[in-house]
């Protein structure tokens, strides 16, 4: 994992925000968020580092993935402005519902997108960040990827196993929303140990 210096410059709020990288070589295997529901542009092999093109003429190519990149942390206004209280992130662990699977592509629909807006909108509490760390195919008791390498299957591991990565080492999150459970019914886990698992993952948010 590697992490850029800081970049001083203001995003606004619900803002897109583009982040070009360059590949300088072939890439046999890389992380991918497999429903990004977010088209990428990508500029033909060979044609050397347009990260610093501000025009589209240079990307011909598109993705509906989102490879490599797995997050960008943002900074909130001061805790002294009016907006800006520090009333924390909000992260909603889920599966290909919060992922957004069924929503339309390019319009950020997701539910975590509506509950962004939402709150952006509301006068108390003040405005809350929220971080969408769905993953399709996701379960709350058992892993999809085994950890043996490369591998094509994207649902990663158990929402338990990557609680400490995408909730609680996210930088300002006081508040999950867990909606987790129905990939593990459809494979056989039995209800009460989806039940053990939310009980689990809630005992640890709130240590």
């Amino acid at each position: 994992q590697a992490v850029s210096d800081p970049a001083p410059f203001a995003v606004p709020a619900g803002a897109q925000l583009l982040v070009s990288i360059h590949l300088p070589g072939p890439v046999e295997a890389a992380p991918v968020h497999a429903h990004a529901l977010r088209t990428s542009w990508i500029s033909p092999p060979g044609s050397g580092d347009r990260t610093a093109d501000t025009g589209a003429k240079a990307f011909t190519g598109t993705l509906k993935t989102w490879p490599f990149l797995t997050g960008v942390d943002v900074s909130s206004p001061s805790p002294r402005s009016a907006r800006g209280s520090g009333t924390g992130a909000v992260v909603t662990l889920g599966d290909s519902i919060t992922d957004g699977v069924g929503s339309t592509a390019d319009a950020d629909n997701r539910w975590p997108d509506v509950l962004s807006r939402r709150l952006l909108g509301a006068d108390r509490p003040p405005v809350q960040s929220v971080l969408n760390h769905g993953i399709s195919a996701n379960r709350i008791v058992t892993d999809r990827y085994l950890g043996d390498g490369v591998s094509r299957i994207t649902g990663g591991v158990s929402a338990q196993n990557r609680l400490e990565r995408d909730v609680l080492s996210q930088p300002g999150v006081r508040t999950v929303v867990v909606f987790e459970g129905i990939n593990d019914l459809r494979a056989g886990t039995s209800p009460e140990e989806v039940a053990a698992g939310l009980r689990a993952v809630a005992e640890r948010a709130r240590a």
